[in-house]
């Protein structure tokens, strides 16, 4: 990795976490989906939804199908030291190079369709592309 790349990363990382909430619009993600191509559409999804338990209920999944010789993708929230640890594949997280590089795709299609994500937004949508990518 490059000083250059780390330095545009976290320039990148920081303007991601200035995102105000926006209006909550079931719409806005299937249209951004769209847009990239139905990315989640090209592979299996186990969706973890719920109050509680989510984290490790999600670990302990992609443990098991890892053992099952699958490759897995992880995206879960919120991150511990680096937001790069929400998006994995087979627990390894995206590099730096990768990460940028689907900010640069996710961001192309917000300006294209003139919406504003929200940080969770856009990092799910980075995640769909990024997965995608590793198949």
């Amino acid at each position: 990795e490059s000083d250059c790349d780390i330095t545009n990363y976290s320039t990148v990382v920081d303007q991601l976490f200035k995102r105000k909430p926006a209006e909550k619009h079931l719409t806005i993600m299937p249209m951004i989906a769209e847009r990239l191509g139905n990315p989640q559409l090209s592979y299996k999804i186990v969706h973890v939804a719920g109050t509680n338990g989510k984290g490790s209920v999600t670990v302990k999944t992609a443990t098991l199908l890892e053992k099952s010789f699958l490759r897995t993708g992880l995206f879960v929230s919120p991150h511990i030291s680096t937001v790069r640890e929400r998006i994995q594949v087979n627990r390894k997280k995206i590099s730096v190079q990768d990460f940028m590089k689907c900010h640069r795709e996710v961001e192309k299609c917000e300006q294209e369709l003139n919406v504003s994500l929200t940080f969770f937004q856009f990092v799910t949508a980075m995640a769909i592309v990024y997965f995608k990518q590793q198949e």
